[in-house]
């Protein structure tokens, strides 16, 4: 195993050690995941998302309604209406 990692470092006169192996996206945090309805978790779709917003008339309890009627949390639907969760729908 020590092998398979010496061979990927390249030590400089310098002193420095260069890693020389790939780099993986995903160890590194640069993955992108799927987002709205292309999410396998997804539970609305984009339709589902503009009804919320159309529904929505600012009523007290109004979103604990709206989180009822569409299976999600009131949370959810409060990110929904401000725009931090599903952006564009």
């Amino acid at each position: 195993m020590a092998d398979r990692l010496w061979a990927r470092v390249d030590r400089t006169d310098s002193g420095c050690w260069l890693w020389t192996g790939g780099r993986s996206t995903a160890r590194n945090g640069f993955r992108r995941s799927a987002m709205g309805m292309r999410h396998w978790k997804a539970k609305l779709t984009d339709d589902d998302v503009a009804e919320i917003r159309r529904r929505f008339t600012g009523r007290r309890g109004e979103q604990t309604q709206l989180a009822h009627a569409f299976g999600i949390s009131t949370a959810h639907v409060h990110r929904i209406l401000v725009g931090t969760s599903r952006r564009v729908a």
